[in-house]
């Protein structure tokens, strides 16, 4: 006793093109047996521009309806219904007829009514006879949704469950053991088979890993070396299949429609992440000189704001000083007149402070700064009021001639000097 074969695959516009006219023989069909009947259209339309027609007609009404139309929709479910070789080839003619009208009758009540196939026909033109519907999705509410019918893997694995009770085990067909771990064979591969071709090298490529994403921080770190080898490892082995995958590439070409459609999104994918790559690189890089620009403008404006504040700070300070000096100079003149009146025991004390011989009725700051002790009139009026403690301040306190004001407001106060 052999096996039920029941597959289905989801398709978007440009998939239910080539289905479509795969399965109404629109276009040449390689490994067609010569000779061989045209396909049976037993339910739905028999021309890939009817199909295309009914699923507009349905996308108004799912838009009416309130759906949001996706660029990658899916418009159709492909569904394959056949059996092992050896047990088709068991049926008769009329066993083989009655299991395909029943398996259509199964699949209009599992997709929402007959009035939802676009279009199934039976191939006898191939080595194992088989039929090839196309069924548009539509729920309850009149929209696309596959999830409707197929969400979940357990739901594929109820509907084999369900097909088999009511179809297949009618004409001692078995149901595939229930939760194995066996893959189901895709519908590519028993197009391939049926083909006679036999998959391999196209199979044995590897997904090249997406290219590292390079930073400033990461540009000479080992985990970005070891990435970008393995990248280029991984192309370097690929490259080596370019042969034999060229060469597959043609047997290819005498496949069902969706076996090309796989490699070619595979190849679109490939190149689609080598374009992303480039593009994240070429961001990075630009983030990096951005990052640099900001650092160099904040560094520039920091520099700026210091060099403004210590001319700043170096203005105040020679204001000061200036405002400081002319202030001074003219206190140690005024100091300088009064020491001339001082009387001898101030005189000797201020000697014997200094050091030096200081005569009663000189300028005593120029003696200090002629005795070497100052080179500046300012630094030898300092001198001098230090060697007194405020002396000379509070001896020109008390002569109460206008002249206390100028004088204290430099000498008064330590550190005035």
């Amino acid at each position: 006793m052999g096996f039920q074969i029941f597959r289905v695959a989801k398709c978007n516009h440009r998939n239910v093109i080539a289905m479509s006219k795969h399965a109404l023989r629109e276009v040449k069909v390689p490994n067609a047996i010569a000779d061989a009947p045209l396909p049976v259209v037993i339910q739905g339309v028999g021309s890939t521009r009817e199909v295309l027609a009914r699923i507009a007609a349905l996308k108004a009404v799912a838009i009416e309806n309130g759906q949001r139309w996706r660029k990658d929709q899916v418009e159709a479910v492909d569904v394959l219904v056949t059996t092992s070789p050896e047990d088709m080839q068991r049926l008769t003619l009329e066993e083989q007829s009655s299991y395909f009208k029943n398996a259509v009758q199964f699949i209009a009540e599992t997709f929402g009514g007959m009035k939802n196939i676009l279009t199934a026909a039976i191939h006898r033109d191939e080595t194992t006879p088989h039929m090839q519907l196309l069924v548009a999705p539509i729920d309850a509410t009149g929209r696309f949704r596959v999830k409707a019918f197929v969400k979940y893997s357990r739901d594929l694995s109820n509907m084999q469950t369900a097909f088999h009770e009511k179809v297949a085990r009618h004409y001692n067909l078995e149901r595939g053991e229930i939760g194995s771990k066996a893959k189901h064979v895709p519908v590519r591969t028993y197009y391939a088979h049926a083909a006679q071709v036999t998959l391999g090298k196209a199979e044995a490529l590897e997904d090249i890993p997406p290219a590292p994403i390079l930073t400033w921080k990461n540009m000479f770190s080992v985990e970005y070396k070891t990435a970008t080898e393995a990248r280029e490892a991984t192309i370097t082995r690929n490259n080596g299949l370019l042969p034999a995958v060229k060469k597959e590439r043609l047997q290819l070409r005498a496949m069902h429609p969706s076996q090309r459609a796989h490699q070619a999104k595979q190849y679109r994918e490939v190149i689609r992440l080598n374009k992303l790559s480039e593009a994240q690189k070429v961001e990075t890089e630009k983030r990096i000189e951005d990052a640099k620009a900001k650092v160099e403008n904040v560094i520039n404006e920091k520099l700026e704001e210091a060099d403004a504040t210590v001319k700043k700070a170096i203005f105040e300070r020679d204001t000061a000083k200036i405002f400081a000096s002319d202030t001074a100079l003219e206190a140690a003149r005024i100091l300088g007149r009064f020491s001339q009146v001082m009387d001898k025991d101030h005189v000797a004390y201020l000697s014997e402070q200094l050091g030096i011989h200081l005569k009663p009725g000189d300028d005593l700051v120029d003696m200090v700064r002629k005795a070497g002790l100052a080179e500046t009139t300012i630094e030898a009026t300092a001198l001098l009021d230090k060697a007194a403690d405020g002396l000379l301040t509070k001896e020109v306190e008390g002569l109460g001639n206008g002249l206390t004001d100028t004088i204290r407001a430099p000498y008064s106060r330590p550190g005035a000097i």
